[in-house]
Parts: structure tokens; C-alpha cells; sequence
């Protein structure tokens, strides 16, 4: 959310040429895997961030012309958040390149001006997409042992974790209990409530305590 946020902020020419720069640095790194990414190191990047980041941050410039390809169908922005919404659980090949997705953004694309605000409960949030993405008919989402349901959840926790759980160690994927056990997860949130957890737009992530008021000062 926050690359999202910045891109945006820039304007095409500057995201375009951003994306292009993050293209040439990245690994590719395939399939599957041990991934070690270092947030402050951008060698150690992934390529794969460019199926997600180039729809957030772009749209079609024509509404009737070519859309981003096919990322943009795995990605839901729901209450301001933005979910990975398929569970891939094997795959064989190699997988193609993500540059074009930035020639696509430079000659189709115009940037969201409107920067992405999450709502202050992210862990409703993706049990609320669940439901909706069951009334949308997604046969993932209907399967109540699925493995959809702990795949959000463990995307939202990624968010809130370090708040919610400051002694926990980093969940190791989405098959981690918490996100299997309603029981468990409505604890998670009881906390997440209880911390008066919120979006903090100046530094762009969630954190605890009462929420800034207009005018306020701290």
C-alpha cells in the first residue's frame, strides 16, 4: 500500500520510469521457493511485485481498450485494502516476465490519482471480503475448510500482526492455526479492537491508540 500510495503521488512519467528501474534490479526469481526480501535492500527484490503494484497504481487511459492483462483479476481492493483473492497451491513451468505490465502502464495506463485509504479494521476486513466474494458465486470462497479464507486472513495479520502480537514470531505462511480457527482469529481481533488499532496516513501504516482527530497534534 504504501509503493502504491508513493507511485500514485508521482504522476506517470516519474512511477513509469520508478517501475522501469525496480524492473531492471529485480530477480526472477521463478516458481515457488524461499523469497528473503530486505524491504531496504532493492536487490534483493522480486519482479513479481510488478503483477501487483501496476494495477494498483494504473488504470486503462481508453475504458474500452486493453485492460492490465491478467493480474488485475487476483487483486481486490476491499475496503481500501488490497487482497490477493486466489490460492494457488501448485504450478509447473516457468513464469513470464512481468516487465511488459510497465510498457503496458507507459502506452495504456494513467495513474490513480486518489491515494488508497485501508479502513482501521483490516482483520474484518478480509472476513468481509470472504462473504463477499461467496455471494459473488467463488467456489473458494464457499468452502468453509478452504484454504481461501486462512489465505486473507494471513494477509490482513501481516498488516496488524506486529501490533496485535508484538510477541509473536512471524507467522510462517497462511496454514498457520490462527488463521484456520474462527475462535482463535475472533480473539485476534477482541485485541485488535481493544488497541484502538487505526491507518495512520502520514506514516502509512496501522498503528495503536487513539486516533488523531483534525486539528490534532501529537
Amino acid at each position: 500500500m504504501r509503493a502504491a500510495n508513493h507511485l500514485r503521488s508521482l504522476g506517470k512519467g516519474k512511477a513509469v520510469a520508478a517501475l522501469r528501474e525496480f524492473a531492471r534490479i529485480a530477480r526472477r526469481p521463478g516458481y515457488g521457493g524461499d523469497i528473503q526480501i530486505d524491504p531496504k535492500n532493492i536487490d534483493t527484490s522480486n519482479e513479481w511485485c510488478l503483477a501487483t503494484l501496476v494495477p494498483l497504481v494504473f488504470e486503462p487511459a481508453d475504458p474500452n481498450g486493453p485492460k492490465v492483462l491478467w493480474p488485475e483479476d487476483c487483486i481486490t481492493v476491499w475496503e481500501g485494502i488490497p487482497f490477493h483473492n486466489v490460492v494457488i497451491n501448485g504450478t509447473s513451468g516457468s513464469p513470464p516476465s512481468m516487465a511488459p505490465l510497465v510498457e503496458w502502464a507507459d502506452l495504456r495506463g494513467k495513474v490513480i490519482e486518489k491515494p488508497l485509504r485501508p479502513t482501521d479494521h483490516p482483520l474484518e476486513a478480509a472476513d468481509g471480503l470472504l462473504r463477499q466474494l461467496a455471494r459473488e458465486g467463488n467456489e473458494q470462497a464457499r468452502d468453509p475448510e478452504g484454504d481461501l479464507r486462512r489465505h486473507l486472513r494471513f494477509q490482513a495479520w501481516r498488516m496488524a500482526g506486529p501490533l496485535v502480537e508484538p510477541d509473536r514470531k512471524k507467522a510462517r505462511d497462511r496454514f498457520d492455526q490462527a488463521f484456520r480457527s474462527d475462535e482463535k482469529w475472533a480473539r485476534l481481533k477482541a485485541e485488535a479492537a481493544r488497541l484502538d488499532l487505526h491507518w495512520d496516513e502520514q506514516r502509512q501504516e496501522y498503528v495503536a491508540g487513539r486516533k488523531a482527530e483534525s486539528g490534532d497534534r501529537r
